[in-house]
């Protein structure tokens, strides 16, 4: 009788290491699927981490642009606020110069008719 429970031990052991070799085959599978989607995330990471630093280049690249064209538009209106409070300032001295003009014309022609009518 010990003969033959040693013959189902025997079979008993080998059918536990086939379930364990099985098991050990699926885990093994999925630790490599496993490790294969890793692969994939890291390589999708890296491409999103290279598109997202070439859209902030672009952006940063627009932004500075803008960021002159701000800077030029600002000295332009600058230049142009001087130029017209340049052209402010000669109206003004050319208007004074004007009223004292026709003020001094006014005398002058007062002071002809007075003697020109005075000496009738």
């Amino acid at each position: 009788m010990a003969e033959q429970e040693q013959p189902g031990l025997a079979g008993q052991l080998a059918d536990v290491r086939r379930i364990v070799e099985v098991g050990f085959t699926e885990t093994n599978g999925k630790l490599a699927v496993i490790a294969l989607e890793l692969k994939q995330g890291e390589r999708r990471h890296e491409e999103l981490a290279k598109t997202e630093a070439e859209h902030h280049r672009k952006v940063t690249e627009v932004l500075e642009e803008h960021d002159r064209r701000l800077q030029a538009a600002e000295t332009s209106r600058a230049a142009e606020q001087a130029k017209a409070q340049t052209l402010v300032d000669q109206a003004k001295r050319f208007s004074a110069w004007v009223a004292i003009g026709v003020s001094t014309l006014g005398v002058v022609v007062g002071v002809v008719i007075k003697l020109l009518g005075g000496g009738s």
